[in-house]
């Protein structure tokens, strides 16, 4: 007797992606009973109704496959219940809602949410159920809230639909940063509008499980411009996919390419030039094309006339990117992660005392395992000479206990020239310092920072992600803004070691001048990007003539850099590719 698999006798079982799936869960259903497995039952009617839902997100017209996940769903509530299975009950209750709010059964989609959000409270005041645990399970099933920005969206209530995005990103940046509290912080619209001014507009991205939707946000507007205008009557014969989910799901397979592309260039150990001409690299351009048709670029500016300001509000895995880049150079940019950190740095901002800038300088730590940087020294100098008694903490001397206590001084610049990394988590995104030391970002956010007007984090990189973000960015930056810190400049990946030096010295530059920090970084990334090689030796030779004495070992690497630029075509534009200007951006107060 020979035995044989499933897939023996049926091809489709082989199949790859969501019909893949799909045939294999059908196949499984005839082998386990709701009376015998009713986990399993119920998990697998769960899982092709996810299924179906997925293939219909592909489709023009995705009606049928939907109503079939509603079918699937409904039999895996016979046994996923309340009582037998609570948070397993959520997840389906969220996948419920999800199709709902896609078939614009808007109705259906609010009491079935009203349900749920009634019982995960029912859930989070259990007597024993600890803080910790309250703050999992409430970040685990955030996609309520999200999924209540489309319901309020749906029923045209456009305010109370940004206010609810706003409400979610605080709550999670606040339980991911400080843990548990029901007490959260944010904005309603009115005051969302102090934010701006006649010149200023904010773009504020919000992703739910079903959608992602672009508010613009204009000053003095009675409520926020929807890119995507929902759609309120549909007759049944008239079902076209949604806009926000199209643009969901090419958002999605674009993350999904970046991500691939971008860990593997990460663990390229080759030469230098297998970096530069690796496909992340050479195909940036295109796929921040993409990204910009995808988000609709084009349209959202169609609605900037008059406007030279633009604070960017992403949300989840959109922190990750050059969002900035996307944009008619024109405008000068700034970031904010949620618009109530905006509103409480403005605060801050207008009862601040305007002392002199005094700079905390923390230069090439000899971190363990990170090579030097070529040019780190050199920017260091050149930066420390625009400030008077700067304080500066270099190589092995840059430990923790010294960085924190110089930290907490009476400093309100901080330059740190060392590598840094973001992943969206508080216990790992860190500064990382003299040999295996380093400041975690849930350290950083026990700190008292509020005099600070300015951090550059001169080599962080945000590290790429095995799972997309459901909740909210909780990284570097946000930390330090939530504790007072007015703006933060940083990368989004580490830049080539001299593009990085002369973007850092000519924003000091610009800053020392009395720019503002939005405006110096735009005007000292566009000169990058412009940067001819005959530009360039005319810079080193006046960088050159400016050191002091004291920089001897400089002004050899200097000339060197200098005979290097005088031997290139003269207009060659040497950085123009966005991998070497599009990684920088700067946070917080524009």
């Amino acid at each position: 007797m020979s035995l044989s698999s499933p897939s023996s006798g049926n091809s489709a079982l082989n199949a790859r992606g969501s019909r893949g799936k799909l045939t294999s869960y059908l196949e499984a259903l005839k082998y386990i009973s709701n009376d015998t497995h009713p986990e399993g039952w119920g998990r697998l009617h769960l899982a092709i109704g996810n299924c179906y839902y997925d293939i219909g997100r592909r489709y023009s017209t995705p009606r049928d496959y939907w109503y079939q996940t509603v079918d699937e769903y409904n039999q895996a509530l016979v046994t996923i219940t309340a009582d037998a299975f609570p948070e397993l009950h959520l997840e389906l209750l969220q996948h419920f809602i999800k199709v709902l709010v896609g078939l614009r059964e808007t109705r259906q989609a609010q009491e079935l949410h009203e349900y749920s959000t009634d019982f995960l409270q029912e859930l989070l005041t259990q007597a024993n159920r600890s803080d910790e645990s309250r703050k999992q399970l409430t970040l685990k099933n955030i996609g309520f809230e999200q999924l209540a920005v489309e319901i309020a969206i749906q029923y045209g209530e456009i305010v109370q639909g940004l206010e609810i995005a706003e409400h979610g990103k605080n709550a999670c940046l606040t339980w991911q940063m400080y843990g548990w509290t029901d007490q959260i912080y944010s904005p309603k619209y009115n005051s969302i509008l102090q934010l701006l001014n006649p010149t200023t507009v904010a773009i504020y991205w919000h992703i739910s499980p079903s959608s992602l939707r672009t508010f613009i946000i204009k000053p003095n507007a009675p409520e926020p411009i929807p890119v995507f205008t929902p759609v309120l009557n549909v007759a049944p014969d008239e079902f076209p996919l949604p806009e926000a989910v199209n643009c969901l799901v090419e958002f999605e397979d674009w993350l999904s390419d970046w991500n691939q592309q971008y860990g593997d260039y990460r663990s390229e150990t080759s030469d230098k030039q297998s970096k530069i001409n690796h496909s992340w690299r050479k195909g940036m351009e295109q796929r921040l094309a993409k990204l910009r048709e995808i988000l609709s670029i084009s349209t959202i500016e169609q609605e900037l006339q008059g406007i030279s300001n633009i604070i960017l509000i992403p949300h989840r895995d959109l922190h990750r990117f050059p969002l900035h880049g996307l944009f008619s150079s024109k405008f000068s940019i700034s970031y904010l992660p949620t618009l109530q950190i905006g509103l409480n740095l403005q605060q801050k901002n207008s009862s601040r005392n305007k002392s002199s800038q005094k700079l905390l300088s923390v230069e090439h730590p000899e971190t363990k395992d990170y090579p030097a940087f070529k040019s780190a020294k050199l920017a260091t100098l050149a930066i420390s000479q625009m400030f008077d008694n700067p304080h500066r903490i270099q190589g092995a001397k840059a430990t923790k206990p010294q960085v924190e206590d110089a930290i907490t001084a009476n400093y309100n610049i901080f330059n740190f020239y060392g590598y840094a990394t973001d992943n969206a988590n508080p216990s790992t995104s860190q500064i990382l310092l003299a040999g295996e030391d380093k400041i975690t970002l849930d350290e950083i956010c026990q700190k008292p920072l509020n005099g600070y007007n300015l951090f550059t984090l001169s080599a962080c990189e945000i590290a790429p992600n095995k799972k997309d973000i459901t909740t909210e960015y909780a990284g570097l930056t946000s930390g330090l803004l939530s504790q007072g810190v007015s703006r933060v400049v940083s990368s989004l990946w580490r830049v080539e070691s001299t593009a990085n030096a002369l973007v850092t010295i000519e924003f000091y530059r610009r800053l020392h001048s009395g720019t503002t920090p939005v405006v110096a970084l735009t005007e000292a990334v566009e000169w990058l990007r412009e940067l001819t090689a005959g530009e360039l030796t005319k810079w080193y030779e006046n960088l050159l003539n400016q050191l002091p004495p004291e920089g001897l070992r400089m002004k050899a690497q200097l000339a060197t850099q200098l005979y290097r630029t005088s031997q290139m075509e003269t207009d060659k534009k040497l950085y123009n590719h966005p991998y070497y200007w599009a990684a920088f951006v700067v946070s917080g107060l524009s």
